[in-house]
């Protein structure tokens, strides 16, 4: 394989550099694209892998891109032309051979597949062969994050093609690729752009260098970013118009020219980037999470984030505040799996029996009172809540998640004759489908962790609580549950 450059792409270097210097200085010249328009011998198509994720869904998408034809409702969503081009490889081919052949002069077709490794396993090796099966003039291009020695079939069954590294962008060119959004901009704010894109690669370098992603996550988080400057400044400009205003009403003409004119916008000094930079790193770590895999749409998330950052009171504005909006919506016994989940990861498994076992004639929990553990030496244990939280089994978080169900929400229960032996119901409850899948939803919001792969089959999966001791307070006051009774050791 080759990696140096090919020939007759430096010598076009300075001709592509004027050309787009060209482009980008107002409106494009029209002679440009009509003489490109008129004397074109090349056809493109640029096909998706990942929306293209069939043989026929990709063939059929590059026969219509190369035809530049659309399918629609009015001609009841068929493909170019006459025949069934997606079928099958011949059919593709066919299909290709037949564009080429209405086309005067014969074009050049060029197929451009981005996301190359989702391409179906059973059309790569035709498709390094396309020109060769088709006898056509005919080049196709594959564009993927991953190398081709991990892509390549088996076998040597697809000829080696010419490919080029292109290195991930650093962080300096990520700098100057990342323009700063036209509704924010002001001179005096460059410099606390710059300061917010180094932060903002920081983030994401370890989990993406596009900068397509970076423009697409910086764009949701500048706004809320830079409103502290500007509420401030709108502060400063309120007080000197206020201050204007009481002296026209004395006629304080000296007073007046004292205040002088309103305060111009400037940029805030070292100490106020800095904490404005501490205050919303964790926020782009957030939005990473949330725009990467877009699960929101990036205006989306940036006005749920204003809105909580809006009716937050506190100047700090900590994590565990932002944590607990999202809570309140949550069902009933989803908080109780998440109070259940903090105290397996909280407590020792040792100490279960002790905080959880009920005798058989009485309600009330048995608990000896808590001592210090010491060790040899007269060293102290680390306690549990520095250590963190620790993983726990499935099997015991149930355990508890039933205890404090037959103890803390037995009044508030529907009648249920059918059920006659103390803690039957309970079970029931815990062993229903709907648990199951409250779990699997907590964890992918992320307010679970699940510490074993799901392809592990040997004991049960291990889990463990992201929440904060102050969220789960707050879960368990909602509950009517006595959480420091709960715990092991008083947080």
């Amino acid at each position: 394989m080759a990696t140096e450059v090919a020939p007759g792409l430096v010598s076009q270097e300075e001709n592509l550099l004027q050309l787009e210097s060209l482009l980008a200085s107002g409106v494009s010249p029209p002679f440009i694209y009509q003489l490109a328009l008129e004397d074109a011998t090349i056809r493109y198509a640029v096909v998706n892998a990942v929306a293209c994720f069939t043989a026929r869904l990709l063939f059929d998408a590059i026969i219509n891109d190369l035809a530049d034809w659309t399918p629609d409702w009015e001609n009841d969503c068929t493909s170019w032309g006459d025949g069934k081009w997606g079928e099958n490889l011949d059919g593709f081919i066919h299909g290709l051979q037949t564009f080429s052949a209405e086309q005067t002069p014969s074009p050049r077709l060029v197929i451009a597949l981005e996301h190359a490794e989702r391409i179906p396993a059973e059309v790569l090796v035709p498709l390094t062969e396309l020109a060769k099966l088709s006898r056509l003039n005919l080049t196709v291009i594959m564009l993927s994050d991953v190398r081709w020695e991990d892509l390549r079939p088996t076998l040597a069954s697809a000829i080696d093609p010419y490919y080029i590294d292109v290195a991930p962008p650093s962080k300096e060119d990520a700098d100057l690729d990342i323009p700063i959004p036209p509704t924010s901009y002001h001179p005096a704010l460059r410099q606390v752009y710059a300061v917010f894109v180094n932060m903002l690669c920081d983030v994401c370098f370890p989990y993406t260098r596009d900068v397509t992603e970076l423009q697409y996550i910086a764009a949701a988080r500048w706004p809320g970013f830079v409103q502290p400057i500007l509420d401030a400044h709108e502060e400063l400009v309120k007080e000197h118009e206020e201050a204007v205003a009481a002296r026209m009403a004395e006629d304080d003409a000296d007073g007046l020219e004292e205040l002088g004119d309103t305060p111009e916008l400037v940029a805030p000094d070292q100490e106020s980037i800095i904490s404005l930079t501490a205050r919303f790193r964790s926020s782009i770590a957030n939005a990473l999470d949330a725009l990467l895999p877009r699960k929101v749409s990036a205006k989306a998330w940036a006005d749920a984030q204003a809105l909580k950052e809006g009716q937050s009171t506190d100047p700090k504005h900590d994590s565990s505040r932002e944590n607990r909006a999202p809570l309140v919506d949550l069902p009933r016994m989803s908080k109780f799996i998440l109070v259940a989940a903090f105290l397996a990861s909280s407590n020792p498994a040792k100490s279960d029996l002790r905080m959880f076992g009920r005798g058989l004639d009485e309600r009330g929990k048995k608990r000896k009172a808590r001592r210090v553990n010491t060790i040899k030496g007269g060293q102290q244990k680390v306690p549990l809540q520095l250590a963190g939280p620790a993983a726990f089994p499935l099997d015991r978080m149930l355990a508890i998640l039933g205890a404090l169900l037959e103890e803390y929400d037995a009044d508030t229960r529907p009648l249920a004759p059918q059920y006659q032996i103390p803690g039957e119901y309970t079970d029931a409850e815990i062993g229903r489908v709907a648990v199951y899948g409250a779990i699997g939803q907590l964890t992918k919001i992320r307010l679970l962790d699940r510490t074993t792969p799901n392809e592990r089959l040997d004991g049960p999966p291990m889990f463990k609580a992201r929440i904060t001791h102050e969220v789960a307070l707050e879960l368990a006051k909602q509950l009517g549950l006595p959480l420091n009774d709960l715990l092991y050791e008083q947080m």
